[in-house]
């Protein structure tokens, strides 16, 4: 069964030392169907394929939240979420 997060999407450039959260960033759907056996790093692709990020590290937020709230989503993850998991049809 997938595994579904949203989540901020943290940029771990050669700039900086830590990793970065950009201050007008989207939250982004992260999907992944790994098993979650311990000591097993998940890595989530987004629904929209422009990130890849481990999934046991960041904080997420709720999807109900995602409806209520539309504007922090990214756009095109929010539409394919809808419609891989028939959300508001």
């Amino acid at each position: 069964m997938d595994d579904i997060q949203w989540m901020l999407p943290v940029n771990e450039g050669t700039r900086h030392k830590e990793p970065v959260i950009y201050q007008n960033a989207k939250y982004h759907c992260f999907v992944t169907n790994e098993d979650k056996r311990p000591g097993i790093q998940r890595n989530g692709k987004s629904l929209c394929g422009k990130h890849l990020q481990a999934m046991d590290y960041y904080e997420t937020i709720e999807s109900g939240q995602m409806l209520m709230f539309p504007a922090v989503a990214c756009r095109a993850c929010l539409d394919r979420w809808k419609r891989k998991f028939h959300i508001g049809h």
